[in-house]
């Protein structure tokens, strides 16, 4: 771990414990830095196995919310709502009231999203690579919290394979997710 007045960069590095359940030997790298009223993550995920590793990470922020409506600023048309597994048009608000699963923002062009906070009475913007092609949204019944995750792929990746990113030796990935307030 490192750190000086406006970031701190955390590492985790393969262990023989790591490599019991994800045969790989790597690096991950998070550098947090205020930046200009933003948190700014910055991932860097470095492959130090001879074969290419396979992965798809994603951002999971928390915000501490009563409300469960979420009314999201997306150029998204369509979510996969996980709880029948359906596609649905999307058309600004997101509500996991109900919900026990997650949805899926999925066709989304532009690498951000925006919501607003009612007990801030803010809106909050995340931006990310884009390395994430979906915006993941989750709650918890009875819990004060919605969950905003850029993804990199679809949930159960590893089984499908369809989407799964890979690391080749020696090409570190290096991608961001910025979070800020906006008026």
């Amino acid at each position: 771990m490192t750190q000086d007045e406006d970031q701190l960069t955390i590492r985790l590095t393969s262990t023989d414990e790591t490599k019991a359940g994800f045969p790989f030997d790597f690096e991950l790298e998070f550098t947090y830095h205020l930046k200009e009223g933003s948190l700014v993550i910055e991932q860097t995920y470095t492959n130090l196995s001879e074969e290419p590793m396979p992965m798809y990470p994603g951002f999971h922020p928390y915000f501490r919310t009563e409300e469960k409506a979420v009314v999201v600023e997306s150029d998204a048309t369509i979510m996969l709502d996980y709880n029948d597994h359906d596609l649905k048009p999307f058309d600004g608000i997101v509500d996991l009231n109900e919900k026990k699963e997650a949805i899926a923002l999925i066709d989304a062009e532009k690498p951000h999203v925006a919501f607003t906070l009612p007990e801030l009475e803010t809106k909050v913007r995340i931006s990310y690579g884009e390395d994430f092609p979906y915006v993941v949204l989750w709650t918890e019944e009875g819990k004060e919290f919605v969950c905003v995750e850029p993804w990199m792929a679809k949930n159960g990746e590893f089984h499908r394979k369809d989407e799964l990113v890979y690391v080749k030796k020696s090409k570190p990935l290096k991608t961001f997710c910025r979070i800020e307030l906006a008026n």
